[in-house]
């Protein structure tokens, strides 16, 4: 398989420093263009096509941090690196609060530059992987929520959630306000030999017991399938549980 070619921007009014930048990034495989301001920097950003940039911070014109503010709120999804010989904790921490991927001191010499370069490749390749497992999961089932994660701990949560979906008995899913519960649940259902079955969700908390036992007998009527309904809160009291963190 032919290996991706990145193109990266490098935004630099020194030409003799914009040709050192090209020099290395060529060397670790990226197609290369060179603007030489921030205007021209932003047309050429405008115009698309850009998988990452690098952009001096002082430049006439647009500095190196507008044309950073205009890029992120543009095209959020792009990495940057600003090159600066001017570093003040000022400019340094503006730059990070605005999501640079990293920050390049000058001078600086051929191994930083090469170090910081593989890594940017490195975050190019995982972020085109996750976009690729994101599309194939649409794909596939467009009606369900995604879970992507690299994470080694999530991957096992997943696996063990797949596991326990085939066991018969309710399962208890807790964990942190907004660490995907809900979704995890969503799919536990999908694997589940119940998939068939409708998922019914109840936000629990705004409800009390006897409130609860009424609109599981009201949904079981509906059904005219009382005891399965009337089984799920009788169980659900002490259910099989897993805790995902």
């Amino acid at each position: 398989m032919e290996q991706q070619k990145w193109k990266l921007l490098i935004v630099d009014d020194e030409p003799a420093m914009a040709w050192f930048l090209a020099d290395i990034a060529e060397s670790e495989g990226y197609e290369i263009e060179i603007a030489e301001s921030g205007d021209e920097g932003v047309s050429k950003i405008e115009q698309g096509g850009y998988h990452a940039v690098l952009t001096d911070y002082r430049m006439p014109g647009q500095n190196g941090l507008d044309l950073i503010r205009f890029t992120r709120e543009h095209y959020p999804d792009i990495p940057l690196v600003m090159i600066t010989g001017y570093a003040t904790v000022e400019n340094t921490i503006e730059a990070f609060h605005l999501g640079v991927f990293d920050l390049l001191e000058k001078p600086f010499d051929l191994a930083i530059g090469r170090a910081l370069l593989q890594r940017l490749r490195e975050t190019l390749e995982r972020q085109q992987r996750l976009l690729s497992r994101l599309t194939h999961l649409r794909q596939t089932n467009d009606a369900l929520p995604v879970i992507i994660s690299e994470s080694g701990a999530m991957q096992r949560s997943l696996r063990i959630a797949k596991t326990l979906s085939a066991h018969p008995d309710p399962l208890l899913i807790y964990g942190e306000r907004g660490c995907g519960r809900t979704t995890l649940a969503r799919w536990v259902h999908q694997w589940s030999s119940e998939v068939a079955l409708p998922l019914l969700q109840i936000e629990c908390s705004a409800f009390n017991l006897q409130e609860l036992e009424q609109l599981l007998h009201e949904a079981a009527n509906a059904e005219k399938q009382p005891q399965p309904q009337q089984q799920l809160l009788n169980h659900s009291v002490q259910p099989h549980t897993h805790s995902f963190h």
